[in-house]
């Protein structure tokens, strides 16, 4: 007796509204990377997901067991996008996770990796999920949540409460440039740099 066909034995063809999105997100990556802060390491296509790996070029948190936490990067991030979010909004922690460094230490941020963004809606921009991440990993103050009860990592909301002032990690967007190591401002000038030392 042969078994009806069914989601596990058999594979429907794409349908053409993934098939226009899938090469979207495709190609919004490779633009994406061509900015100054990612670079795109890796994008694989499969029939109902995009995933890609790519290096955001910035420091985060991260607090190794046993160590005070200290910046370090630059940051891996794994990226997918799944047909059905066409329809439906993804869980907020899985279209982003970081790789590496691993002992990323921050309130949204799961000791998995998963990296929750809010909540994206159905057929979000890949854009917009990036510009999040960016400002997530940087901890731009006015994105990053430290409300206990919210958050997978209540001791990393703690540690940026009582730390407030030493974020964001930089006040540079995604698509701007890191500035020129600055020469000596002259005197009564302040240097211009957008980085935080840690």
């Amino acid at each position: 007796m042969r078994l009806p066909p069914t989601p596990a034995n058999s594979a429907a063809p794409p349908s053409r509204a993934w098939t226009l999105k899938a090469e979207n997100v495709v190609s919004e990556l490779r633009r994406l990377s061509q900015g100054p802060n990612l670079q795109l390491l890796e994008v694989q296509r499969w029939s109902a997901e995009v995933r890609a790996v790519l290096l955001m070029k910035t420091q985060t948190l991260v607090r190794v067991p046993g160590q005070a936490p200290t910046l370090l990067g630059p940051v891996v991030a794994g990226f997918r996008y799944h047909e059905r979010w066409l329809r439906e909004a993804p869980i907020p922690w899985e279209v982003m996770t970081i790789l590496d460094p691993v002992h990323a230490f921050h309130p949204s941020i799961a000791p998995s990796g998963g990296l929750c963004l809010g909540h994206p809606p159905a057929n979000f921009s890949v854009e917009s999920v990036f510009h999040l991440a960016w400002a997530g990993v940087v901890f731009n103050m006015r994105i990053v949540n430290t409300i206990d009860w919210q958050v997978f990592r209540p001791e990393a909301a703690a540690y940026v409460r009582a730390n407030h002032a030493r974020f964001p990690i930089t006040r540079r967007g995604l698509m701007e440039p890191p500035e020129a190591a600055p020469s000596q401002p002259a005197q009564g000038q302040q240097s211009s740099s957008h980085e935080r030392q840690p």
